[in-house]
């Protein structure tokens, strides 16, 4: 946050080339050597009013009031499919590799029982809107994760520390 954005379009080509390098460990992401899901990456400055004046070209960058814009001005997936967002969401959640059974599922019958397991475990492999929120919310105090056993809670909780180490990584431990 602030209204200095600096080098902007190096930040965005290094989260890009990370991003492209996680996805491309999920091989039904990739086709060929082609990436399926085309990356786009926006930085989003809410504190900077004349973000046109700061962006570079093939580098978007938006603030509240340009971000729809921005992002309806994307070019969409030739490939895309619901099947191919859940993929790629559960591969940038990380959660695939930890839910997914070892052998992979092929469903023959699309109303079958193996069909409806399949699809429940393909829900699961990505966090709902509240698991999402759990994790980046922020609350002074003491904060509350409840939910059965077996409904993400140990891995809510891991990603709200990481997350939480990312944003105060200065308050870290000397070495």
């Amino acid at each position: 946050e602030g209204t200095d954005v600096g080098d902007y379009a190096a930040r965005q080509d290094d989260l890009a080339n990370k991003i492209d390098a996680k996805l491309r460990l999920h091989k039904e992401l990739v086709k060929g050597r082609r990436l399926i899901p085309v990356l786009q990456v926006i930085s989003f400055a809410p504190a900077i009013n004349d973000v046109k004046r700061l962006a570079q070209n093939g580098y978007p960058i938006a603030n509240d009031k340009s971000l729809a814009e921005v992002i309806a001005s994307i070019s969409s997936w030739d490939d895309s499919t619901e099947a191919l967002y859940r993929m790629t969401l559960s591969a940038v959640e990380s959660l695939s590799s930890i839910r997914k059974s070892r052998s992979k599922r092929e469903v023959s019958k699309p109303n079958s029982r193996g069909a409806k397991l399949k699809k429940l475990e393909d829900s699961i492999a990505t966090l709902d809107h509240r698991q999402n929120r759990a994790v980046i919310e922020t609350v002074d105090g003491v904060q509350r994760i409840r939910g059965l056993a077996g409904s993400g809670k140990t891995i809510v909780l891991a990603l709200k520390a990481a997350y939480l180490h990312t944003q105060h990584i200065q308050i870290g431990a000397s070495p």
